[in-house]
């Protein structure tokens, strides 16, 4: 997240190993949030967000999850659902610097629920990559997963090699043109 405005509740929890953070809880309770994530121009209006974040750095990976994430955007009012994603870090070049940034090579991610209608009409707003924004534009999902378990080799927007399972409720996409 590039920048956050809102009012609200934050209650935050560090867990500290060897002088450094590892691992991080937060209970948010907000409301009149613009959120803008680095690489968006467009802002994320919630008029409430709530949720429990969870992130730590372990063996070579970053875990963050959402408990109970629910929000109001607009017309969007998001149920209380939880998420979590993890992503593997890239293996540095020899003599690479310990402060370069780090590159993901793949990852997890999971989900009790998602509603596409919702989720394809903020995607303007959120990091997903461009392939993704492209994708969710031509296809203009509707319906709901549930139980979605994915996971992916590669970089998000261009894997090499993923697999997707879970369930799909009044799932419909957008037919693509005829080739005749």
């Amino acid at each position: 997240v590039a920048s956050v405005s809102g009012e609200g509740a934050l209650r935050a929890w560090v867990e500290v190993r060897d002088g450094q953070a590892h691992a991080a809880v937060a209970d948010l309770a907000l409301r009149d949030v613009a959120l803008r994530f680095a690489g968006r121009e467009q802002t994320l209006p919630l008029a409430r967000l709530q949720t429990r974040l969870s992130g730590a750095r372990e063996r070579g990976s970053l875990r963050v999850s959402a408990e109970a994430l629910s929000f109001v955007s607009g017309a969007i009012d998001w149920p209380a659902t939880r998420l979590a994603l993890v992503l593997r870090e890239r293996a540095r070049a020899p003599g690479a610097a310990a402060s370069a940034v780090t590159a993901f090579d793949g990852g997890e991610f999971s989900a009790d629920r998602i509603d596409l209608a919702p989720l394809a009409s903020l995607a303007a707003s959120l990091p997903l990559g461009q392939s993704l924004h492209s994708l969710l534009a031509a296809l203009a999902p509707s319906g709901q997963l549930t139980e979605l378990a994915t996971r992916w080799e590669g970089a998000l927007d261009a894997p090499r090699r993923y697999a997707l399972k879970g369930r799909a409720k009044g799932l419909t996409i957008a037919a693509a043109p005829s080739a005749v």
